[in-house]
């Protein structure tokens, strides 16, 4: 099997839903507002909004998360849908979003600045005036300025299950190899599946460039949900860009 599809099937293990993201991914929605969640995973978060009455729309590349996420709702305001976020005219035509988001780190597997550059143009012109782009990554000066070769192991041990996370730099700084390895422990064995992926360790100085040159103008800068200020200790960079 897969290692996507194992993962697919503890993803929700391994990231609940966390309340102080919810409230900020929300906290500005208006009564019914429309919602385009990208690389939603199992559909953790756009379920969430759409239990408050919101139309909402989440997509993914990978089609084992997709088809939990189908599973997990039946709500006619919420729809998902397997496709490359790069290609969202193959889904969605002329439709505006009163809110848009990237959480996750998902943002840098796209590892190309050019092609960073054109994804967020293409959110600019998807949303409503006055609509929000929110995005998180991890906070990649931090990671290159202290050499930082790994993330927390993020253990479930109740349920059998780690997660082992590790950073690989590439020559002169413009990619991470992320290693990731997914262990499942059952009553008569343990199960290791690994996975390797090409990063963009993209600094937020050049997050708020590639944004400002979309044509985003208020942007809010953040180091966690929670609203903190980023700072060289920060574990995550956020930002909120307005239309």
């Amino acid at each position: 099997m897969s290692f996507y599809k194992e993962l697919s099937a503890v993803y929700d293990i391994i990231f609940p839903k966390d309340k102080v993201t919810l409230e900020f991914l929300v906290v500005n929605l208006k009564e019914k507002s429309k919602v385009l969640d990208l690389a939603c995973g199992t559909g953790t978060y756009a379920i969430a909004i759409g239990e408050k009455g919101h139309e909402v729309i989440g997509v993914d590349l990978d089609e084992a998360m997709i088809g939990l996420a189908k599973d997990k709702t039946s709500y006619d305001n919420v729809h998902f849908y397997e496709a490359n976020m790069l290609e969202l005219h193959k889904i969605i035509k002329d439709e505006t979003f009163d809110l848009i988001y990237c959480i996750g780190n998902s943002l840098v597997h796209l590892n190309d600045i050019e092609k960073i550059e054109k994804f967020a143009c293409d959110i600019y012109s998807r949303l409503e005036n006055q609509g929000e782009f929110i995005v998180q990554i991890i906070n990649y000066d931090r990671i290159l300025i202290n050499d930082i070769k790994e993330l927390p192991t993020i253990d479930r041990s109740q349920q059998g299950i780690k997660f082992v996370r590790k950073y690989r730099v590439a020559e002169e700084e413009k990619i991470i190899n992320f290693d990731t390895e997914l262990i499942i422990s059952k009553t008569l064995s343990v199960e290791r599946y690994e996975n390797s992926v090409p990063l963009l360790p993209l600094k937020s100085n050049e997050l708020l460039r590639i944004l400002m040159k979309a044509g985003f103008s208020k942007i809010g800068i953040h180091g966690a949900f929670s609203n903190q200020e980023l700072n060289a200790d920060s574990y995550s960079v956020v930002m909120r860009a307005v239309k």
